[in-house]
C-alpha cells in the first residue's frame, strides 16, 4: 500500500488548497484572468478545461497555476493548433 500524505486527505475532505482557501475560490479568481470566449469556442473550452485540470491539480499534485494552463492550452492545440489563447499574461507567468 502506499504512502497516504494526511495534508492532501484533509484538503479533499474540507475543499481547501494548502494555504487554507476554499478551492473553489481559488479556481475562480484565477479564471477571472481567462476570459470568456464565443459560444462553443475554443476560448472556453480553455476555461472548462483549466477549471477541472486546476482542481485535481490543486487537489492531488501541488502544481502551479501556470502549469495547468499550459497543459490545457497544449490539449487544445492538439484540436486546432492555431488556436491563440486569451489570458491575463501579467497574472500568468508563462514562457512563451
Amino acid at each position: 500500500m502506499g504512502y497516504i500524505d494526511p495534508q492532501q486527505v484533509w484538503m479533499l475532505l474540507s475543499g481547501t488548497t494548502k494555504t487554507g482557501k476554499p478551492l473553489r475560490e481559488t479556481r475562480m479568481q484565477e479564471l477571472r484572468h481567462i476570459p470568456r470566449g464565443e459560444e462553443k469556442s475554443l476560448q472556453n473550452y480553455l476555461r472548462f478545461f483549466y477549471n477541472a485540470l486546476r482542481r485535481h491539480h490543486i487537489a492531488k499534485t501541488g502544481k502551479m497555476k501556470e502549469d495547468t494552463l499550459k497543459e490545457a492550452v497544449l490539449s487544445l492545440k492538439k484540436i486546432n493548433p492555431n488556436f491563440h489563447p486569451d489570458y491575463d499574461k501579467k497574472y500568468f507567468k508563462m514562457q512563451e
